[in-house]
């Protein structure tokens, strides 16, 4: 398949997803977060004083956006907060890509065959928004977000972290040496790295996880007997790869430990760990999850694991059943640390945590990956299985696109007219040459906290533009409401 036709491929994959994205998992600035850090910048680096002292790459890209949107899509699209969703929704559809592009990078490599590479992204698309589809409303699926701090917070960081790990399969698979002169290209990986494991703890787990797997992996792999001395000649034969591998959990540790140092994880703990709460919580997500995804993927892993048996016992075991074997060691395993320390995790801080798709993400990220793999593994291996293919998508994509079961709700209608109003008002006042403004809010506590809220709204209007001045804007709950 030719490099043109690749990147044709890649942008209309990108305008279906920025499409779904749109219709599913649009959002607005609603609550307080949204607003306070759509125009709050901080610094590269970690720090005990920030409320979230490792979060550095949800509370660089945030502003990143919201600057965007208000400085060149406002201008463009004219309205304020449609400009606000459409950036942030063009940015999570744009990760999404690069997740599929890196999915049919490895899967290229992997069969030589760009069909089954092809549809191989399509699988695992469709397979996120299907494996949820299971109620007649308030739908989940991988990508989902409650909010726009959610979305950047959560879904943009998970899908970073997805590639990151996407990526170690293949340098662990496929030839990597072409990187050791480009010292731009290393650069640029080394900071994307960073950006990865400083972002949130959930989300940085991914790619630490399958970084510690594929170590441990290349230790087992070493041609000697003793486990000290597989260590010992791992070591000593140490790649940039390699390097890369332990980067990787090297700045997983820091931000760990900088996160718990921080003022939010202080006031999230509790004394001692509540594990059956946790697992309790994760059991309702599980339970809503699709019997026809559990089907696939349980089918697909046992077919693949037979075929593997069957062929090692005739001795016609080839270099791709050995990579296949292998893929299916890290991803396990990274599965396995995964759930362990997101349990951890939740059983410290909050349980709820567990019950929501956008924090324990990586665990059903890993299961629709080795799905896709499995089953591009089967179609490579028995050529004729291939005319089961597109009746599989056909069938994932009408029951995933069924109308009668509704997505999860995010920003109702009532919700953007409420901030259009607030919009609406502190422009009118700063017009008429206003210093302050008072805006109506369902209620004066959380989402719109009255302590604080009205001057996280004001600082981001101003920062944005959209005031000449610093408006100090007051709460008013609307009684009619009460």
């Amino acid at each position: 398949m030719s490099y043109m036709k690749n990147i044709l491929y890649f942008i209309l994959t990108f305008i279906v997803i920025y499409i779904i994205f749109s219709k599913v998992s649009q959002v607005i600035p609603y609550n307080g977060d949204d607003w306070r850090y759509l125009s709050q910048y901080r610094s590269l680096l970690p720090s005990i004083k920030e409320w979230n002292p490792a979060r550095i790459f949800p509370e660089i890209m945030f502003p990143a956006l919201g600057y965007i949107s208000s400085q060149i899509v406002n201008v463009i699209v004219g309205n304020y907060i449609e400009s606000i969703s459409l950036t942030f929704t063009c940015f999570v559809a744009l990760f999404v890509t690069v997740l599929c592009a890196s999915i049919y990078l490895f899967s290229q490599n992997f069969i030589q065959d760009y069909k089954t590479s092809m549809f191989a992204v399509l699988l695992f698309v469709i397979l996120s928004f299907f494996m949820f589809k299971s109620k007649n409303q308030e739908n989940v699926y991988l990508f989902y977000s409650e909010t726009l701090t959610a979305m950047t917070y959560y879904t943009m960081a998970n899908i970073l972290n997805s590639i990151i790990a996407v990526f170690i399969l293949y340098g662990n698979f496929f030839n990597t040496r072409k990187f050791n002169d480009k010292y731009y290209a290393i650069g640029i990986i080394v900071f994307v790295i960073y950006l990865s494991q400083f972002s949130l703890t959930f989300s940085s787990i991914i790619a630490a996880s399958c970084a510690f797997s594929t170590i441990l992996l290349r230790v087992l792999n070493e041609n000697h007997v003793g486990m000290l001395n597989k260590v010992r000649s791992y070591l000593q034969h140490l790649t940039l790869f390699d390097g890369a591998l332990f980067f990787i959990l090297a700045c997983w540790l820091s931000a760990a430990c900088f996160d718990m140092m921080g003022a939010r994880y202080a006031s999230l703990t509790v004394h001692g760990f509540n594990f059956m709460a946790a697992f309790n919580s994760f059991y309702d997500l599980l339970y809503s999850m699709r019997l026809v995804m559990q089907g696939i993927t349980l089918t697909s892993v046992f077919c693949t694991i037979f075929l593997l048996m069957y062929r090692k016992s005739k001795k016609i075991y080839s270099q791709r059943d050995t990579i296949t074997g292998q893929i299916f060691f890290i991803v396990c395993l990274s599965s396995i640390i995964t759930f362990s320390l997101y349990i951890l995790i939740c059983a410290k801080t909050d349980p709820c945590f567990a019950s929501r798709i956008s924090a324990v993400y990586g665990i059903f990220f890993f299961q629709t990956l080795l799905t896709v793999f499995c089953i591009v593994y089967l179609l490579a291996t028995i050529p004729v299985l291939k005319i089961f293919a597109p009746i599989l998508l056909c069938f994932l994509f009408i029951e995933t696109t069924n109308s009668e079961k509704t997505w999860a709700t995010q920003s109702t209608p009532d919700q953007r007219a409420i901030v259009d109003k607030w919009i609406a008002d502190a422009r009118q006042a700063d017009a008429n040459g206003e210093k302050s403004v008072t805006i109506i809010v369902p209620k004066a506590e959380w989402p719109h906290p009255k302590e604080w809220f009205g001057d996280v709204l004001g600082h981001t209007l101003f920062s944005h533009g959209i005031t000449s001045r610093r408006m100090h804007i007051s709460l008013r709950e609307d009684i009619s409401a009460q």
